[in-house]
C-alpha cells in the first residue's frame, strides 16, 4: 500500500513546514509525539 516510507516522510515534514502557523507546527508534532511514544491520552493541565 505505501510506496515508500522515506518519500511518506518528507510529505510529513513537508506539510509540517507548510504550515503558517508555528503553534501548528508544534502542535502536530507533540501529537506524532505522544502517539509514538503510545501515550493516546493529551494532559488537560
Amino acid at each position: 500500500m505505501i510506496p515508500n516510507s522515506s518519500s511518506l516522510l518528507k510529505t510529513f515534514f513537508a506539510r509540517i513546514l507548510d504550515s503558517p502557523s508555528i503553534l501548528i507546527k508544534v502542535y502536530i508534532l507533540l501529537l506524532e509525539a505522544y502517539r509514538i511514544s503510545g501515550q493516546e491520552e493529551i494532559p488537560n493541565s
